[in-house]
């Protein structure tokens, strides 16, 4: 595992920035696990932060739509679920619709979307994701929407 910063002390202030953090509600524990972290390391780069709970990941990319035609303010959405592989071929229809569908809605309605579904094969991996230790996957997360928020004001100049 790896992660884009070894802290976020030196990540760009985002003072006021709107981001949404949307959830699933499988693997829940560790899902919040992620969630929290993320949502930590936003507040503390001043970012404005709203969390919502979907049924599953599949949902995502509707709800991107949803969120940015509610809230045209809105400059990034972290995408955070677990998608566990199981015997049949659901595993990858879901994390395939979703990249796609997370990169579509991202261009379609010009908003930042981070792609935060962890794909595992066993449980193991989900928990050295979702620990509440320096890999925790929010860390990484929040990292890449601070640092694409930031690098988005720049280029647009606001």
């Amino acid at each position: 595992m790896s992660l884009i910063r070894s802290s976020s002390e030196d990540l760009p202030r985002i003072p006021r920035a709107r981001v949404a953090i949307l959830t699933s509600m499988w693997y829940a524990e560790h899902v919040k696990n992620v969630a929290d972290k993320c949502e930590q390391i936003l507040v503390q780069q001043e970012a404005a932060v709203q969390r919502h709970e979907l049924p599953g990941t599949y949902e995502f990319p509707y709800a991107v739509r949803v969120l940015k035609e509610s809230d045209s303010e809105l400059v990034a959405v972290v995408c955070i679920g677990i998608v566990l592989k199981g015997e049949t071929e659901h595993y990858e229809m879901i994390l395939n619709s979703c990249a796609v569908g997370l990169t579509k809605a991202s261009l379609d309605y010009d908003v930042i979307v981070i792609n935060g579904i962890i794909p595992a094969t066993d449980r193991k991996q989900i928990v050295a994701r979702a620990n509440t230790d320096q890999f925790n996957k929010g860390i990484e997360l929040a990292q890449a929407a601070v640092e694409a928020i930031a690098w988005t004001k720049k280029v647009r100049g606001s």
